[in-house]
């Protein structure tokens, strides 16, 4: 079924024929058009002042008063000028994309997930900008990060990469200099074409002849004039810059980490660092049975320190020292600030400034200790019959204390200074804190600890000490000296020196023999010789008292 529906006024025709609507600005019909008043914005697809279940063909120019939203597909065969494109899906470009002409660029400006961070190609100082702590990252096969360009001035190449400097796939022209000044910022990926089939990208900054190119027929990346490629930290400065005279730059406070690669430099290449060096990882020089000489220079003239790989040595010449500061101290072998499987050989002092706790056998051909020593097991001296003189000074010149191996004696020398005071002295003291009496204050024995018959004839012998008379107190020293021997048995008491100068034998047969009594020499009383003999003595029978008699005769020294 056919149908028209014409409508006409003064001026205008509309009319609907085979399900077309068509509009005309005369009667003639020579131009169709559709004016709509309603001014209503699009929201969706449904929405607005003309909405069409099918799609729109439009053969001519269209121009779009508001915001352009397409809800899928936009095939766009021929120029598109957009003043202000916002888009919020993703692009697929499949042919070269340039942005300005040659010395007239434009910023370009890829934002990522983060606030501030975003990828930036300045056009004014013609340069390509990671903004922010953003990274720029090559990938592996498997998707791990190898190599990553931090913003804080970080080159990280990561485990299983190997980095080519002798060879590397990208090539610079040798009329290109790569130079890079700004910030460079990347925060998702980029891509343009797909794979095996790219395109030109090209990047053009305030100057004339400056240019940023990817070159997909050559596949390779190319900042074309005196540009550069710059890697900033985040507070702007360049921490790795690339220059277009062939300099490889980094700069102060800058951290080169190299993770797990292959670093080749030839033999013939020098690398010379100017700057300060951090290695977080093993250095290497050489392999097994070929070294190579490792040389530390000081600020001294001829002080260094080298590894000497012909000497198999490590030498410090000069004035160089080596200095630990770890002030752990050392519990055995294999702790402290410095410690060692082998032995250490000494040319010159060894200074300890604390304990030193030797293990094994310490041979010493001179001992100077100026502090207290401490020796917790025995201390020998020589072996048996080869000895070596002992000797301890004191306090006043001439005064020393020496065992003397050649006479095999002890001897205690005094002072020289006095000769009133000059004698050796020997000091036996207590411990003890409270004196009562009986206490031993200091003794002196004698044994025969070797004797072969055992028993009786190994115990002390005989002895000297000396024993508290009555409690101690600020004003009470009272002391007896107690002389003692042994005939069958342990050494006991036989005389007695009181604290008051009385002489007291020990109870039993004791008796008290003057060797010698010939009436020249003998028992003297008072500075006054006893002439009488002993057969004098015991013919006074007479006496009521024979001890008033012998005591008389004593003091006489006359004969009964």
């Amino acid at each position: 079924m056919t149908a028209e529906v014409l409508l006409s006024d003064t001026f205008d025709q509309w009319r609907m024929k085979n399900n077309e609507w068509l509009s005309m600005g005369d009667p003639s019909g020579s131009s169709n058009f559709i004016k709509i008043n309603v001014t209503t914005n699009s929201t969706s697809n449904t929405t607005g002042a003309i909405t069409t279940a099918g799609g729109m063909g439009i053969g001519a120019s269209a121009v779009v008063g508001g915001n352009l939203t397409l809800h899928t597909d936009s095939d766009l065969a021929g120029t598109t000028n957009l003043d202000v494109v916002d888009i919020d899906g993703a692009v697929q470009i499949d042919a070269a994309v340039t942005v300005g002409v040659d010395d007239t660029g434009y910023d370009t400006k890829f934002f990522g997930d983060t606030s501030g961070q975003f990828l930036l190609w300045d056009q004014s100082a013609d340069e390509l900008a990671l903004v922010g702590d953003t990274k720029l990252s090559f990938h592996d096969a498997a998707g791990g990060e190898n190599i990553v360009a931090t913003s804080d001035g970080h080159l990280e190449i990561n485990a299983g990469t190997t980095l080519d400097i002798t060879a590397p796939t990208v090539d610079v022209n040798v009329s290109t200099a790569l130079n890079v000044d700004g910030a460079s910022q990347i925060t998702g990926a980029v891509t343009v074409g797909v794979d095996d089939t790219g395109h030109d990208v090209k990047f053009f900054g305030a100057t004339s002849g400056q240019h940023l190119l990817w070159d997909e027929s050559e596949d390779e990346l190319a900042l074309v004039g005196d540009t550069k490629l710059s890697f900033h930290d985040a507070a702007g400065g360049e921490n790795i810059v690339a220059s277009s005279d062939g300099h490889l730059e980094i700069n102060a406070g800058t951290t080169l980490d190299i993770t797990a690669p292959t670093v080749d430099v030839n033999a013939s290449t020098a690398v010379n660092v100017d700057g300060a060096t951090q290695l977080n990882n093993t250095l290497t020089v050489g392999v097994d049975d070929t070294g190579y000489d490792v040389k530390f220079f000081g600020a001294t003239a001829a002080a260094f320190m080298l590894w000497d790989q012909s000497e198999d040595d490590l030498i410090l010449s000069g004035v160089a020292a080596l200095s630990i500061d770890t002030t752990t101290d050392a519990t055995n072998t294999t702790s402290g600030s410095f410690h060692t499987d082998g032995g250490v050989g000494i040319a010159k002092k060894l200074f300890v400034g604390t304990d030193l706790d030797v293990n094994g056998t310490a041979n010493l051909d001179a001992v100077d200790i100026d502090g207290a020593v401490q020796i917790d097991a025995t201390l020998s001296v020589g072996v048996d019959d080869t000895g070596y003189d002992v000797k301890f000074f004191g306090a006043s010149a001439g005064a020393f204390m020496i065992y003397d191996q050649s006479e095999d004696t002890l001897e205690i020398r005094g002072a020289s200074a006095d000769a009133t005071t000059s004698t050796g002295k020997l000091l036996l003291s207590t411990a003890l804190t409270d004196i009562n009496d009986g206490d031993v204050i200091g003794s002196i024995g004698f044994k025969a600890p070797l004797e072969s018959g055992g028993t009786d004839a190994i115990l002390i012998g005989a002895s000297i000490f000396a024993e508290a008379d009555a409690t101690f107190s600020s004003t009470v020293n009272s002391t007896d000296l107690v002389f003692a021997t042994g005939d069958s048995d342990a050494a006991s008491e036989k005389l007695r020196i009181d604290s008051t100068g009385q002489v007291t034998f020990a109870d039993g047969a004791i008796d008290v023999d003057i060797a010698s009594h010939d009436q020249t020499n003998g028992l003297k009383l008072g500075g006054t010789l006893v002439t009488a003999t002993a057969v004098d003595l015991n013919n006074i029978v007479n006496e009521v008292n024979l001890g008033k008699c012998i005591a008389f005769a004593m003091v006489m020294g006359t004969e009964a």
